[in-house]
């Protein structure tokens, strides 16, 4: 029994020490180990949150490119100030940019008469737009083919399917002249037609943002041809739409150019001697209307 004794008592013993071992390294370790358990801590939470906002920023990356659902953003005051600072800057340039090639209506005081045709370099790099007036300029053998753009039947909607014919040849010079056609549907307002005018050039300049563009007035009638039975065009109308067609320029950076007063006579009609059907002009004033274009701008 002693010897038992003794040894359960030896073995308590080496189980005294062992503890006590194992309680001296975690006293001389324990601040170690307590400041590693919080690191780790740290940046299990940092991790935590990190995944969190990844998800969410791609939460709201789908949403936004979701074609079917429509996503309201905010933006706080810096970026609303550089918003600001962008556009006005733009506007600047807009500005700029259109005091250089357009705002500005012009007139001339030349006399309307038969003239040879002189100015034919100025129209280099030139396309005209236009219906029956313009299509004389290459029936008569003015100018080529690739500078006119031109159908006796054209209208104002109509010529947008037109754009690419006078796109190609890259023009930096592009004349505009329409509308009469349109009057002459009889249905067709002057407010629509100058909406019309507002398009097309607008799509004209998103091709060819560095050409200059002129609208050339719509040119008169004589009161013979006002009165036919067949006929809506009216000299009312057509002072009407030249007035709206200059409305235009102070916001649609382009130019007009007021010829028509110089082939009215004293009653503000076409002059007969300009015309052998009181719509169109004659050939031997196409001199005089080419001339009196780059006398304006010259």
């Amino acid at each position: 029994m002693n010897k038992q004794n003794q040894s359960n008592k030896s073995e308590q013993n080496i189980s005294d020490i062992r503890i006590n071992k194992k309680m001296r390294l975690w006293n001389k370790y324990k601040n170690y180990i307590i400041a590693v358990a919080g690191i780790i801590a740290v940046i299990f939470l940092v991790v935590v949150v990190f995944k969190g906002c990844g998800k969410s920023g791609s939460d709201e990356s789908a949403k936004v490119t979701d074609p079917n659902e429509i996503v309201e953003t905010t933006k706080d005051s810096s970026d609303q100030s550089t918003q600001s600072e962008s556009e006005q800057s733009k506007a600047v340039t807009q500005s700029t940019t259109q005091a250089a090639t357009g705002n500005k209506i012009y007139t001339t005081t030349r006399v309307l008469a038969k003239e040879d045709f002189t100015s034919s370099s100025f129209y280099d790099n030139s396309v005209f737009l236009g219906d029956f007036i313009v299509s004389g300029i290459e029936y008569y053998g003015f100018l080529g083919k690739n500078k006119v753009v031109a159908d006796t039947n054209l209208t104002t909607d109509k010529a947008l399917n037109n754009i690419d014919q006078l796109v190609s040849s890259a023009p930096q010079k592009v004349f505009i002249m329409l509308g009469v056609n349109d009057l002459n549907y009889g249905v067709r307002s002057v407010d629509t037609i100058a909406a019309n005018y507002a398009t097309l050039i607008a799509q004209i300049k998103g091709k060819l943002p560095s050409a200059k563009i002129y609208i050339l007035s719509v040119l008169p009638i004589t009161q013979s041809f006002e009165a036919k039975a067949n006929v809506f065009i009216r000299k009312g109308n057509l002072d009407q739409l030249n007035s709206k067609l200059k409305e235009l320029i102070p916001t649609s950076g382009v130019s007009y150019l007021e010829l028509g007063t110089q082939f009215q006579n004293s009653t503000g009609y076409l002059n007969e001697s300009a015309t052998s059907n009181g719509l169109n002009i004659s050939s031997d004033y196409y001199g005089y209307l080419l001339n009196t274009i780059a006398d304006m701008l010259k």
